[in-house]
């Protein structure tokens, strides 16, 4: 079996790209291995569903599950490398931004192995607290093994594309005196 291995740099528009200029289901699957790279395709989209909700619930324990012990992320604040810095920097972020909201567009999922993947999607994160508003437009790209029967986040790069300030809205959305 043929492996990929992608050199993404710092991740970005360039890397996302390659990832999707991969094989949809790879040359060296074997007939039987393709249907269980579709299964494992919709396990890696449900989990990031997952993370999500976890994210905007402010569930450290949750999210941190996500990873692998070892793991590093890259983002615009810096490099993190393992599961406790990254549980203190996600502590960090739930406190600073109370309520959240992550979307992921343009999900692509490719095989390197069966056991190893790459994520890339856009992200685009509402995030509010008392003191401010802000919302931020990136590129996410996770590369992933699987982990005692379970998809972990081995390596994850986020840029922040643009940003920009939200002014929270204040009253009802609608006329609610026209209300049935």
């Amino acid at each position: 079996m043929t492996t990929t291995q992608l050199h993404v740099g710092a991740g970005g528009l360039d890397a996302v790209r390659a990832v999707m200029r991969l094989p949809r289901i790879p040359t060296w699957a074997a007939p039987e291995q393709r249907l269980q790279l579709v299964e494992e395709e919709a396990a890696l989209r449900d989990d990031l569903v997952a993370y999500g909700y976890a994210y905007d619930a402010g569930d450290v324990d949750a999210v941190v599950a996500h990873f692998a012990d070892d793991v590093v992320i890259t983002n615009p604040r810096g490099r993190y490398a393992g599961s406790d810095l990254i549980r203190k920097n996600y502590a960090f972020l739930f406190q600073q931004w109370p309520r959240t909201r992550q979307i992921w567009a343009n999900v692509a999922i490719r095989f390197a192995r069966l056991d190893e993947a790459y994520r890339a999607s856009y992200t685009y994160g509402l995030l509010t607290s008392p003191a401010k508003n802000f919302a931020a437009i990136g590129t996410d790209l996770h590369h992933l093994r699987k982990i005692d029967g379970r998809w972990k986040i081995v390596e994850r790069w986020i840029t922040d594309d643009v940003s920009h300030p939200i002014e929270p809205f204040g009253g009802p959305l609608e006329d609610t005196t026209k209300a049935p």
